[in-house]
């Protein structure tokens, strides 16, 4: 995973995005209390849990409505807090290719078609799971 200073410098200094709005879109991703949100999300409990364990239950279900109330928040914001969005989680996916590329001694550029289409690959099953979230990640991925 790219440092924060890594996600904000890209974020600024190629895309024009503030770097505190970069920053803060890096806290709310990270730092809450589950980490990559949006990309992972915390899970709904399980009715076992409901009947056997309400309170765990409780919580979980708690945890999950607080990241989605998050996401929202960010995604009401519009602009550059969704593209800050996107490109936090698409660095996060690029980075382990792009290092892949360098140990293997491939140029990324020759191949950055194949990169992001992996990057794409790899957010399907979370688009399928939450297609509203993912409105803007193909609009995102073609700047």
């Amino acid at each position: 995973m790219p440092s924060w200073s890594v996600h904000t410098a890209v974020a600024s200094g190629i895309f024009g995005i503030s770097q505190e709005v970069a920053d803060e879109v890096n806290r709310i991703i990270d730092e809450e209390d589950f980490h990559d949100i949006g990309r992972r999300m915390p899970r709904e409990p399980r009715l076992a849990e409901r009947i056997l364990m309400p309170e765990e239950a409780d919580r979980k279900f708690a945890r999950r409505q607080e990241a989605l109330r998050r996401i929202r928040i960010l995604m009401s914001r519009g602009g550059e807090w969704i593209e800050a969005f996107w490109l936090h989680h698409t660095l996060a996916l690029l980075a382990p290719r792009l290092t892949a590329a360098y140990i293997v001694n491939v140029d990324p550029e020759r191949y950055e078609a194949n990169l992001l289409e992996g990057v794409k690959v790899d957010m399907q099953p979370l688009q399928r799971k939450n297609p509203v979230l993912f409105r803007g990640f193909g609009a995102f991925l073609e700047t």
